[in-house]
């Protein structure tokens, strides 16, 4: 009966909780259970009265099933849909190559220990019940978080990977990797302005290729991925519209504990969510000095740059302050808060992709107050997306 081992692992994981949390007495711990996991209720509930019964800590200790439920989806046709109902065989297009999303899962959510075993308020939750709550800790780790340009993300232990290195699926590429840590956040940008946000310790790992970003939110009908970013809570970005206006908010303010995410930037009609610039605050491997100036890039080839404290940070999310005073029919390519160079991506001639950077003397040319029109710069290239290098 593997259900006993089962139970002996969660206790010891219990125990060690509680002694990181000076808690002596146990009332309730609740488990979350992949309804896949091959793990049959009844007998776990049978192994943990028995054994609980023996430990100093948990006796009486009541344990709380959840039921996760088994969803798989469909590689051809990118459908999810029930795996108990439906087996390995995708319901929508009949097409073999599926593979498990959720529900073979075993998770320890919630610990729960009597208040009055505290001397310390401060542990105590205050609730009707009088209890206090100590969660399972996530183990603080190096991780790089690899997302594709379809939507598909995973993580890899370690940071200073290779970009090369990350293969994806036929018709795919790399979005981009982030270094950053196993308690931190990945941040996803919707086109209609809504912001989501995944623990990178829920994000798949291995060198697979991973899980679509879509599985792990609530996506609203309609809405499109179109940028992600991911970092610790205290990292700042430059958030703005194609509208020409923009703000700083922290990783903080765009967690949300709903999986449907938060509306959060502010579009005007026909707008469109630029690329987020990192501005400041950051987990990875090489340090990131705070930006001290932002550069926008309008698709009509005008180029701003001004002092970053001109912006005010914005933790309920809106529209922000004008960045660029836009002409007639023009439109924000990007903005990128720097330091000391950025880099603009856009299309030249025959749709061919092209590139510049800009150092420190070149930005300064175009160095005005916030909300002026900028100088015109001669790319050769429309541009589409301003990066931040240094």
């Amino acid at each position: 009966m593997h259900e006993l081992g089962i139970v002996f692992h969660i206790i010891r994981t219990v125990e060690d909780v509680a002694r990181q949390n000076d808690v002596t007495r146990i009332q309730r711990v609740t488990l979350q259970l992949g309804e896949v996991s091959g793990v049959v209720e009844s007998y776990l509930q049978d192994c943990w009265k028995w054994a609980a019964a023996k430990s100093e800590l948990l006796p009486g200790a009541v344990l709380t099933v959840e039921t996760i439920p088994a969803v798989t989806v469909c590689e051809d046709c990118g459908q999810q849909y029930p795996t108990v109902q439906f087996g390995r065989t995708c319901p929508h297009c009949q097409s073999p190559r599926t593979h498990l999303l959720q529900g073979h899962e075993m998770l320890i959510k919630e610990i729960e220990a009597d208040a009055k075993q505290f001397a310390d308020a401060r542990r105590t939750l205050i609730q009707a019940e009088k209890k206090a709550v100590a969660e399972v800790k996530v183990l603080d780790e190096p991780v790089t978080v690899v997302v594709s340009q379809k939507g598909w993300v995973r993580t890899r232990q370690g940071h200073g990977h290779e970009a090369g290195s990350f293969a994806f699926k036929a018709g795919d590429g790399l979005y981009g990797t982030f270094e950053c840590r196993t308690v931190d956040q990945l941040i996803v940008f919707g086109s209609n302005g809504r912001v989501y946000s995944v623990p990178v310790a829920s994000l798949p790992g291995g060198r697979g290729d991973g899980q679509p970003v879509t599985t792990l939110i609530e996506l609203e009908a309609g809405t499109q991925l179109l940028h992600y970013f991911a970092g610790p809570p205290q990292a700042q970005l430059l958030l703005a519209s194609s509208g020409g206006y923009g703000f700083l908010a922290q990783v903080e303010n765009l967690v949300s504990r709903q999986k449907g995410g938060k509306a959060f930037v502010t579009l005007g009609e026909g707008e469109t969510l630029c690329a987020p610039s990192h501005a400041a605050g950051s987990s990875g491997s090489q340090p990131l000095l705070p930006a001290t100036h932002v550069a926008c890039a309008s698709a009509g080839g005008r180029i701003l740059t001004f002092e970053i404290s001109e912006l005010k940070a914005m933790a309920n999310g809106g529209r922000g302050l004008m960045l660029i005073d836009l002409e007639d029919k023009d439109s924000l390519a990007g903005a990128a808060a720097y330091t000391r160079s950025v880099r603009i991506e856009g299309l030249g001639r025959g749709g061919k992709e092209r590139e510049e950077q800009l150092e420190i003397r070149s930005l300064n040319n175009a160095r005005a107050a916030r909300a002026r029109k900028g100088k015109a710069a001669d790319l050769g290239f429309k541009p589409q997306r301003v990066t931040r290098v240094e």
